[in-house]
């Protein structure tokens, strides 16, 4: 079990090329009435096969909501969302089983932990770049934590 001061991020197909890691994230489905908070839940099961407690998610900012393409079209009942929640519980490593719901998105080639940072120097000594607007969300995170706040 890993403490509550790390954060999961994974790295996909579609970003692997560039090196750029991001949290499990995905689609709302909007038409059936999912929540961001639901999303978040399920993709991180469908990535990499953790069932987490939505109670140890805390949203961080606003959900940002994009709709890119006619695909991703809320009239149409599905919205892409960069998911600003984080999992401050215990991450189990030994269970997780990445694509353990392939047929619902990107396939996702690595995983790893990595200590809340308290700087964005020590992002930036990562050996890892993570998705540009995430390392303010991170930063966020661990002074909340920090302040007792979540």
């Amino acid at each position: 079990m890993i403490n509550g001061r790390q954060v999961l991020l994974t790295l996909s197909e579609d970003r692997a090329e560039r090196n750029i890691w991001t949290p499990p994230g995905g689609e709302v489905e909007v038409r059936k009435g999912q929540t961001p908070r639901e999303a978040a839940v399920a993709e991180i099961y469908q990535e990499v096969g953790l069932k987490i407690d939505s109670t140890d998610l805390h949203l961080i900012g606003d959900p940002q909501f994009i709709y890119p393409t006619p695909a991703y079209d809320p009239y149409n009942g599905i919205g892409l969302i960069i998911l600003s929640y984080l999992h401050t519980g215990f991450w189990n490593t030994g269970e997780i089983k990445l694509n353990r719901v392939p047929e619902k998105g990107c396939m996702i080639k690595r995983y790893k932990l990595v200590a809340l940072p308290a700087s964005i120097k020590e992002i930036e000594s990562w050996d890892i770049n993570i998705y540009p607007n995430y390392a303010e969300i991170l930063l966020e995170l661990d002074l909340l934590l920090r302040e007792g706040k979540i």
